[in-house]
């Protein structure tokens, strides 16, 4: 698993909470979209989660991006907004899900693990 944020602190905070799934065996994260797509290129992984908002370019270019270069594992977008756009475009590009970075890192953790075994993970209200 790899995941995309421009805020270290977030994913240095979702990793460690990961590290006690057992559905999770490895979990990595970089905070810079072309190290994110140099991983990609390097590595297989199952679920990649980006973060909607990357400073100069946005989750969803970078996602659109990682399927050009072969990428053929899962999405799960990261958002610290509530827009119901922002879902309806996540849901559109083929994600299994949009997490709000104000959920609960129990809830967070549930979500990825929802998406690990195969099901969706959407706000209720998304629109979708």
């Amino acid at each position: 698993m790899l995941i995309v944020d421009d805020h270290p602190l977030v994913g240095a905070t979702i990793t460690a909470t990961l590290k006690e799934s057992p559905l999770i065996a490895d979990t990595f994260f970089v905070s810079e979209p072309k190290a994110a797509l140099a991983f990609l290129r390097l590595h297989r992984i199952e679920l990649l989660i980006l973060d909607i908002e990357l400073g100069n370019t946005d989750g969803f270019s970078l996602y659109r991006r990682a399927l050009l270069n072969g990428y053929n594992g899962k999405v799960l977008f990261l958002s610290a907004k509530h827009a119901n756009h922002l879902i309806r475009i996540a849901a559109k590009l083929g994600a299994q899900g949009v997490i709000n970075k104000s959920e609960s890192l129990e809830n967070i953790s549930l979500a990825i693990e929802l998406v690990l075994r195969g099901q969706v993970y959407f706000p209720h209200d998304g629109g979708v």
